[in-house]
């Protein structure tokens, strides 16, 4: 082979290497954190994809710590979008090294403000959420247990403990005193006939409004037991668990929507209390999930917490 060849070859080849090593050696990276701009927690599972002119380059999601990283890039111009189940970010970014950022996503609130409402009726103020769903929902559900249930002394409090493929059915526990300050709790398992009725409607072909159903709808108390405190209602009492929720900032005012629809199988509580000439009702969706972050529902969390361990 002719040495000049030989020459043009060696100098391409040697071109082809710095030209490579300059490339290589231009390649940044950028690692970040997503997290919760209220609370800076991270969030984990978010979508973050990389754009370059309008085009996205690479995808992936954040860890159980919020982190993410692109790698191989080169310097540019690039924009990181964000997303979420509800609510997402766009953060331009010019690389010129290897960046670390962290992304700040402030996540739409559950519910509208005012998320509450008061009203008159007889003697008694009620506190009641200003969407009325999961009041008709109550009202409905305490009219079809209205003969079924003690209705002797006066209940303070009642929880209802709904499953969310229970449909309709679950667990209510109330606590009620008599004239001597003495408390006593009994704990109802009812069903109903939800699935029977939603068969034969649509067997039945059948076009129903929200009043057929709960006209037709029919409950049934499965079981009922007093429970006796083995160690009496001194902790209960100390723990003032009725005065903490009423006193406590109304949570829906600050929940997020990620925090009040963060899972579709889990558990949600129905509470009422009556104080005095006050009757308030609060719904409480998935509690466990997002505990220390909202007060009232810590003070709810405890409660359970107290339940489950002192009535097993």
């Amino acid at each position: 082979m002719p040495k000049s060849i030989m020459f043009v070859m060696k100098l391409s080849f040697s071109i082809f290497l710095i030209f490579y090593s300059i490339i290589s050696f231009s390649q940044v990276e950028i690692s970040g954190e997503v997290v919760d701009y209220k609370y800076s927690e991270p969030i984990e599972s978010a979508s973050v994809i990389l754009f370059q002119m309008d085009s996205a380059i690479q995808v992936t999601y954040t860890d159980s710590l919020g982190k993410f990283h692109f790698a191989d890039l080169q310097k540019e111009d690039y924009l990181i979008k964000t997303v979420l189940l509800f609510g997402e970010n766009l953060t331009e970014i010019n690389v010129q090294s290897d960046t670390s950022i962290v992304i700040k996503i402030e996540q739409p609130l559950a519910f509208e403000s005012p998320c509450r409402k008061t009203l008159q009726k007889n003697n008694y103020i009620l506190n009641l959420p200003l969407d009325t769903l999961e009041i008709e929902e109550i009202r409905n559900r305490t009219l079809g247990l209205k003969e079924l249930i003690d209705q002797e002394e006066p209940q303070i409090m009642r929880i209802w403990n709904l499953p969310a493929f229970g449909y309709m059915s679950g667990t209510m526990y109330e606590f009620s005193s008599n004239v001597n300050g003495l408390w006593k709790l009994i704990k109802y398992e009812f069903e109903s006939n939800h699935s029977e009725l939603m068969d034969s409607l649509h067997k039945a072909n059948c076009i129903y409004s929200d009043s057929l159903y709960y006209e037709l709808l029919d409950y049934t108390i499965v079981s009922q037991n007093q429970i006796v405190s083995p160690n009496g209602w001194k902790e209960f009492e100390n723990k003032n668990f009725i005065g903490r929720i009423l006193s406590s900032k109304d949570y829906c005012e600050d929940i997020t929507k990620s925090d009040m629809y963060c899972c579709m199988d889990g558990i949600s509580y129905d509470l009422e209390v009556k104080s005095e000439n006050l009757y308030k009702f609060i719904y409480f969706s998935n509690p466990q999930e997002y505990p220390g972050k909202y007060e009232q529902v810590d003070a709810f969390l405890e409660l359970l917490f107290y339940l489950n361990n002192e009535f097993k």
